[in-house]
């Protein structure tokens, strides 16, 4: 966030907790699963990064990490389609690959846990 703002970009952070004082960003409070919050929160935007995600130590049920991981990445990008967003960049786990190894984009997804899938 401190280059992209360094840079002159417009930084604007939505989550659940807020990014440090010191960062350079605005910051919106907003679940990954309110559609309406996201799209007021992405007008203006040209890019948004997604990083929201539950992650796999956090002892959920597999219902709600569907529900978090996936629904809020539906959320994300229909939010953004409806804001006029150009580009989203979309980041994963490398749990998607399983343990072990240093994968890259040519290895075999081998999701381990609700986590990876």
């Amino acid at each position: 966030m401190t280059r992209l703002a360094d840079r002159g970009a417009s930084v604007r952070v939505v989550g659940l907790t807020g990014p440090g004082a010191s960062d350079g960003a605005e910051w919106v409070r907003c679940d990954v699963r309110d559609s309406a919050g996201l799209r007021g929160a992405f007008e203006g935007m040209d890019l948004v990064y997604n990083l929201a995600a539950a992650h796999g130590l956090d002892g959920m049920a597999s219902e709600s990490f569907r529900e978090l991981n996936v629904g809020g990445a539906r959320s994300v990008c229909q939010a953004a389609a409806a804001a006029g967003v150009l580009r989203i960049i979309f980041t994963s786990s490398a749990a998607v690959y399983g343990h072990g190894g240093f994968p890259d984009e040519a290895s075999t997804p081998q999701p381990c846990g609700d986590y990876g899938v």
